[in-house]
């Protein structure tokens, strides 16, 4: 139930305490929190992925095993990053099951709560009928370091430029690549967003084995 923690008056009441606290405990600034009910089944998969945003996820009902890895390029190359910030791909990312050897294990039961260092590669998978909160904020350290990562995609499109991983540069680097894309991006040259056609091809029917029909995909209309 996407945006639920924004939009619903008693559930925002809750959401904006929640945030309240977790800001007086990382003594930063928390930018524009986002929260979504998140209802899954025993066998619901989230495939393996990284977020560009902080992410925070309250466990309400049931039990998932959440997966987390190195954030290294192993895991998440730069280029596939760049392109994810670039509107050029998707949040998912390959998987070899072979990444399962390093990753960190989260078995999250109710009442409990897991988050991750930003984009960190991550997957999880349901053993129960599940509820959580799903939510998403941002840092000035985020966002500077996706304002970095955009110059850096925009400088590696067009000029063939191969930048290190942002953590091996430094701070007034960092700086000034910020201040490349802020202004980039005033001038529309990046963060154009790109809307993929969004199609159905499959509907739900209580009669068939699985519940799963495929029907010629049409674009979703909702």
């Amino acid at each position: 139930v996407r945006k639920a923690m924004n939009v619903h008056p008693r559930y925002n009441k809750i959401f904006k305490q929640m945030f309240k606290e977790l800001t007086n405990a990382k003594a930063k600034k928390i930018i524009q929190p986002k929260g979504g009910i998140l209802i899954s089944s025993p066998i619901s998969q989230t495939p393996y992925h990284c977020d560009k945003t902080e992410t925070l996820l309250w466990h309400i009902r049931g039990e998932k095993r959440v997966y987390v890895y190195p954030n290294n390029e192993t895991y998440l190359p730069q280029k596939a990053y760049e392109a994810m910030l670039d509107n050029m791909i998707d949040d998912d990312l390959p998987y070899n099951k072979t990444f399962d050897d390093e990753a960190e294990i989260i078995d999250l039961k109710p009442g409990q709560a897991a988050c991750w260092s930003l984009n960190a590669p991550h997957r999880v998978d349901n053993s129960s009928f599940c509820v959580s909160v799903a939510s998403e904020y941002s840092t000035q350290d985020s966002r500077l370091k996706n304002a970095a990562i955009r110059t850096d995609a925009y400088l590696r499109r067009t000029i063939g430029f191969a930048p290190k991983r942002y953590k091996e540069t430094g701070q007034i680097t960092r700086i000034l690549k910020g201040g490349v894309a802020l202004m980039l991006k005033k001038l529309g040259i990046i963060g154009k967003p790109v809307e993929a056609i969004d199609y159905v091809a499959f509907k739900l029917d209580a009669n068939t084995k699985g519940y799963v029909v495929p029907v010629e995909p049409y674009v979703r209309e909702f």
